[in-house]
């Protein structure tokens, strides 16, 4: 149902320094249950995906290096609109990405 690829900019919302661009290109691949997606910093990262019936969903995810994600948001229709915290370098974003 929410299989597909989406692709949009990541807007900064709490964070400063090098580690945090202001903005940022993001894809997101979604298929059989997992969620990948590329940034500026992270490639391929791919997380479970179980998305409420309404779209909502939330996860987090704590990888090797000390990343951790934390992904809160919505797909309605083609949009996924979702709030990302990464707590190794302080960053937070506003995703807002259209599927293709």
């Amino acid at each position: 149902m929410f299989d597909g690829v989406y692709s949009g900019k990541r807007v900064l919302t709490k964070g400063s320094g090098p580690r945090c661009p202001a903005e940022d290109d993001v894809s997101v691949t979604i298929h059989g249950g997992i969620l990948s997606f590329t940034n500026s910093v992270l490639q391929n990262f791919g997380v479970g995906f179980d998305p409420g019936q309404d779209g909502s969903f939330h996860m987090t995810y704590t990888g090797e290096g000390d990343t951790t994600v934390d992904m809160r948001g919505r797909i309605s229709g083609k949009v996924i609109e979702a709030d990302v915290n990464n707590f190794s370098t302080s960053c937070e974003y506003h995703w807002h990405l259209k599927k293709e």
